[in-house]
């Protein structure tokens, strides 16, 4: 797992193709490119050991986290 930060003019120069869905962030593991911040988040939880629990507990927490998403998301119409 590498950083490699970049700022928006170059973004506009960097293969559109390299990025699903063509957005940052990424993050690249063993050659495989995740994006969205929430799976980011998510995956690096577990990794470091934050996201414990029985498979009901972390869906408690992906709702927490998803519903909070959702509504900063819907703020951007208002």
């Amino acid at each position: 797992m590498h950083d490699i930060s970049t700022k928006r003019n170059d973004y506009v120069l960097l293969s559109i193709a390299a990025f699903p869905y063509g957005v940052l962030p990424i993050l690249e593991v063993d050659g495989v490119v995740i994006s969205e911040s929430i799976a980011i988040c998510r995956y690096i939880a577990k990794m470091v050991g934050l996201y414990e629990g029985t498979p009901l507990e972390q869906a408690q927490i992906d709702m927490v986290v998803d519903n909070i998403n959702e509504f900063e998301f819907s703020k951007s119409f208002l």
